[in-house]
């Protein structure tokens, strides 16, 4: 069943990629070049947090990746500190899928010319270095909750983007990654419950 569920959800991040690189192989003949003043306007917006992100497509951009970063880096710690397998399975699964997001994120950035940053923000570094002091039960808890809250926050940015993204490339990507969102929500709320309950 999980061979199933992971073949199902490879399928569908390999369908997005494709459908990510038609977009932006149509797109990419316009440039579209931002001033270094918007840039750097769009860092700060990135380093704050990536809650607010509909004011523009490039900080909803920045944002992206910021908190591709972080879950990559969390997936990874959660596979060696967490101490039941779900944890680690969540971790396995996230790292994996927002590897991917990513990738897509950088397509896009090319083609805008943005400069992503390959650091975690100074809140995400926060939220990494608290969870590497936790014991391992204090991790499990305290991890699951942070992707459920994260994750919570992501599908609401997603969700305005795919409404309200200038770039109609933009806007059909993040309606399609909203089911693979919503479904890292979902198993991150089922690992809460198997940790509950052991």
């Amino acid at each position: 069943m999980k061979t199933l569920l992971f073949l199902k959800n490879r399928f569908v991040c390999i369908s997005i990629n494709i459908f990510v690189l038609i977009i932006c192989t149509m797109v990419s003949c316009t440039n579209n070049t931002k001033p270094e003043a918007t840039k750097e306007v769009i860092g700060k917006e990135a380093d704050a947090g990536f809650e607010n992100t509909k004011d523009t497509d490039e900080a909803f951009l920045m944002n992206v990746a910021a908190m591709n970063l972080q879950q990559i880096q969390l997936g990874q710690l959660a596979q060696l500190n967490g101490n039941i397998p779900e944890v680690k399975e969540l971790g396995v699964i996230l790292e994996k899928m927002h590897t991917d997001c990513l990738k897509q994120v950088q397509v896009f950035a090319g083609i805008k010319q943005l400069t992503l940053t390959a650091n975690l923000t100074s809140k995400g570094q926060d939220e990494y270095n608290n969870l590497t002091y936790k014991s391992a039960d204090g991790f499990n808890n305290a991890y699951i909750d942070l992707v459920v809250a994260r994750h919570k926050g992501v599908i609401k940015n997603f969700n305005a983007a795919a409404i309200g993204a200038t770039d109609i490339a933009i806007r059909n990507w993040a309606a399609a990654m909203l089911p693979i969102l919503s479904n890292h929500l979902d198993k991150a709320l089922v690992c809460r419950k198997a940790n509950e309950t052991r």
